[in-house]
């Protein structure tokens, strides 16, 4: 849903290392 949603533009930005800490900090939080 929201999450799946946001995924692909999440994907991108994982690729850039701060880009990474704020995923890692969303999703695995």
């Amino acid at each position: 849903e929201k999450w799946a949603r946001r995924e692909k533009d999440s994907r991108a930005v994982v690729f850039s290392p701060r880009g990474r800490q704020e995923f890692e900090r969303v999703f695995l939080a």
